[in-house]
């Protein structure tokens, strides 16, 4: 697999920390970059890296496009010592200064070295490609962090670059995603017969859903490492999955690519006796 060690590291300039008024969770937190942009191959996915650092502290930028969807997970990880989870929180994005359309969805978890804040953005109303020095991410119970000096237009590119790559590899043209107006809609996990209590999954699928909304091609990218539900996803999803149909400009039905990566859990509940 070609891409299994790609890397490309984008020299830029480094920036020296500006003062912030501390690390707790109710304050603005200010960072500069610490070191160079590296975008890389992991997962089927093209990530965008760097450290930052503010207010005495290290912190870790982390951008992840899938194929073909516009949903990207945007990661900041501040180094911290106490431990903290918060879900189903709402912030806003200022780009240069300009405030993107909505809000989005944002959740604060701890790693060892990391408090962790995770938000997920839709690059077709938060366009992260425009940017090109400051970004900002504002909430009303975490505070807001704000990201400066970030030479963004090089790094933004290499991304793209990434991404090209990686449709080169699956067989996916740009004008084939271009010409959808309207994404398939349908539930994909029906179809795929997995069993009660497998336990913990994490895959991903490459599959095509044609004209009359059937799947039509399919491809298991990342397989979950058990060999029952691997060997019958994708004959599964052929055999039993039905949609909505893309649609083009003009509302014709059209064939698209659609990508998954799936992580599914078994929930153990107790009961009484």
């Amino acid at each position: 697999m070609k891409f299994a060690a790609w890397m490309m590291p984008i020299a830029l300039l480094s920036g020296v920390a500006s003062a912030a008024k501390g690390p707790n969770e109710a304050t603005d937190l200010r960072f500069k970059p610490v070191g160079p942009w590296n975008v890389e191959y992991a997962d089927w996915s093209c990530k965008l890296n760097r450290k930052f650092s503010g207010g005495g502290k290290s912190a870790l930028f982390s951008l992840s496009l899938e194929p073909i969807t516009s949903t990207s997970w945007f990661r900041f990880g501040v180094e911290a010592e106490s431990d903290i989870r918060d879900d189903d929180n709402d912030a806003v994005l200022f780009i240069d200064g300009n405030r993107a359309e909505g809000e989005f969805h944002y959740n604060i978890f701890s790693t060892e070295e990391y408090r962790v804040r995770e938000y997920m953005l839709d690059l077709n109303r938060h366009p992260l490609g425009d940017t090109k020095d400051l970004l900002r991410f504002s909430t009303s119970r975490h505070g807001d962090i704000e990201l400066d000096d970030l030479d963004f237009q090089p790094a933004w590119r290499a991304l793209r670059t990434c991404m090209d790559d990686l449709y080169g590899e699956l067989d996916i043209s740009s004008d084939q995603l271009a010409k959808m107006k309207t994404e398939p809609t349908g539930d994909v996990f029906k179809a795929m017969k997995i069993p009660r209590g497998f336990g913990s999954l994490d895959f991903a699928l490459l599959y095509w859903i044609s004209e009359d909304g059937r799947v039509d091609q399919c491809r298991l990218l990342l397989p979950s490492g058990n060999a029952k539900i691997d060997e019958k996803v994708c004959d599964n999803l052929k055999a039993g999955a039905r949609f909505k149909p893309a649609l083009d400009a003009e509302g014709e039905p059209i064939r698209v690519p659609q990508y998954k990566y799936l992580r599914l859990r078994t929930t153990a509940v107790a009961t009484s006796g």
